[in-house]
């Protein structure tokens, strides 16, 4: 039998669990490790979570992919940095990618399933939030990110880490955010649009408004 009629039959039998009463484990994102062909071999397409934390009415998404799951940080680094070198499983550019376009259903949702690691933890250092050349590449949690979300990660702690692994000559693009997950991260999403290796563009999707 043909893998995907597996996959059907397997999703048939999770939802006969789940109304028969039954808990049914949820399934986290893809790996990010999985290969991949690119249209452009010197853009690498970046996946920072999958899934939605809204529920519209009109939109199919949260059916299609599921609930909010982010991958962590320190995937994404990693995962950036091996783009950049060329390090990545069959990969054909061997000089690495040029640019990182970071994508989701949500930008602007990243991290608000990710509980804070706290800065004491191993590894993780207090930063200032500028950036300049001079930072260092393994850069740990801004204190002031941590003061306004103690609870979750966010979006700007990403792009805080993101920025400081873009080799000269590259550019880190944003995709797609809804607007009531990236209003209260403006003031630090301005500051990393104003990066030098960061593209100034953010894709805003507005089904309605007024002029206020």
């Amino acid at each position: 039998m043909c893998r995907h009629c597996n996959v059907v039959r397997f999703l048939e039998k999770r939802f006969s669990d789940a109304k028969d009463g039954q808990k049914v484990i949820r399934l986290p994102g893809a790996p990010l490790d999985l290969p991949k062909i690119r249209r452009n071999p010197l853009i690498e397409i970046l996946a920072i979570s999958t899934g939605c934390l809204n529920a519209c009415t009109y939109c199919k998404t949260k059916h299609a992919r599921g609930a909010l799951t982010s991958y962590s940080i320190g995937q994404l680094v990693e995962r950036a940095q091996s783009a950049f070198a060329g390090r990545l499983v069959f990969f054909v550019a061997p000089n690495g990618v040029k640019e990182i376009w970071l994508t989701s259903e949500d930008l602007g949702a990243y991290g608000r399933d990710l509980p804070r690691i706290q800065s004491s933890q191993p590894g993780f250092k207090t930063h200032s939030c500028s950036f300049s050349e001079s930072s260092p590449l393994s850069v740990p949690l801004c204190p002031l990110l941590a003061s306004r979300w103690p609870r979750h990660l966010t979006l700007a702690d990403l792009l805080a880490q993101l920025v400081r692994v873009i080799p000269a000559g590259c550019m880190l693009r944003l995709g797609m955010t809804n607007p009531p997950y990236i209003l209260d991260q403006l003031t630090e999403i301005a500051e990393v649009l104003r990066h030098p290796r960061v593209y100034s563009f953010l894709h805003v999707p507005v089904q309605s408004g007024k002029y206020v």
